[in-house]
């Protein structure tokens, strides 16, 4: 079942979850997109991997794990989630319980796919990396890459303001889980203030350490990002704006990056 359908079944939860979000969501209807032009999630690694989503490393020295979790939540509650996993083809595909590919009506396998995000739900992703030996102590960083294929909008000129372009990637935060179990906001996928308000990179993780301690029994260190919508840089932009100008926009990522860094 998919993420969308999982949720659009539960009547209840449904009209529960958008009452009290009746100002905002009757004109916010945004998908998440990565790369290409459907509502399914894929990044690109050396043209590897049309259909699934993979992960692009520039060392050969660092690797992701063969599965990674994702799951949609709102107002709390789990509304779904799934494992995916590494195919033959470098894709990441959803598993069933029976460890097994998980299949659509047209007998394909079925990548991380979520059509719409509301304001007050959000998409947590938790991945596994790894670094070889030799590299323990080191830095890195990992950060989503061609953010540019993003949608956009534009604000109408009027006296007071000129028309500017904007990537819709300005109403997405980002959070990453900490050591401590606290989330730390990592701000706006893009700065509405800047002079381009166009983004092609965003750091999920800036200043990384291959840390020891902070490894699994398998060398690997735990990830988990999540997504959701804010609408505080779009509700302060000058201009004139129309109520649907969200409406059916994507945000692109091209590819989650795993790169070395000098530790500073």
């Amino acid at each position: 079942m998919s993420n969308l359908k999982k949720f659009f079944r539960n009547k209840k939860l449904v009209s529960s979850a958008l009452s009290c979000l009746a100002m905002l969501v009757a004109f916010v209807v945004l998908s998440i997109s990565l790369f290409g032009g459907t509502k399914a999630w894929f990044a690109k690694n050396k043209d590897v991997g049309a259909n699934g989503m993979t992960f692009a490393t520039k060392d050969d020295f660092l690797s992701f794990a063969d599965t990674f979790t994702a799951k949609a939540i709102m107002n709390h509650a789990e509304i779904a989630s799934g494992t995916y996993l590494r195919a033959d083809d470098g894709g990441y595909y959803l598993v069933g319980d029976d460890g097994n590919f998980a299949l659509d009506e047209s007998g394909n396998k079925r990548p991380l796919s979520y059509g719409s995000l509301y304001p007050g739900e959000y998409i947590e992703v938790s991945l596994k990396i790894r670094c070889a030996e030799s590299r323990i102590g080191t830095g890195y960083r990992l950060y989503f890459s061609d953010l540019e294929k993003s949608d956009t909008f534009e604000t109408k000129s009027t006296a007071e303001a000129t028309k500017k372009t904007y990537s819709v990637l300005g109403v997405f935060r980002l959070e990453v889980l900490q050591s401590d179990g606290s989330w730390a906001n990592k701000g706006f996928l893009c700065d509405y203030t800047s002079d381009s308000a166009i983004a092609d990179e965003f750091d999920i993780v800036e200043n990384g350490v291959w840390d020891k301690n902070a490894m699994d029994e398998d060398g690997y260190i735990t990830v988990s990002f999540r997504l959701y919508v804010d609408l505080t840089q779009y509700f302060a932009l000058d201009g004139s704006l129309t109520s649907n100008v969200l409406s059916e926009k994507k945000i692109g990522i091209g590819a989650v990056v795993l790169a070395p860094k000098e530790v500073a």
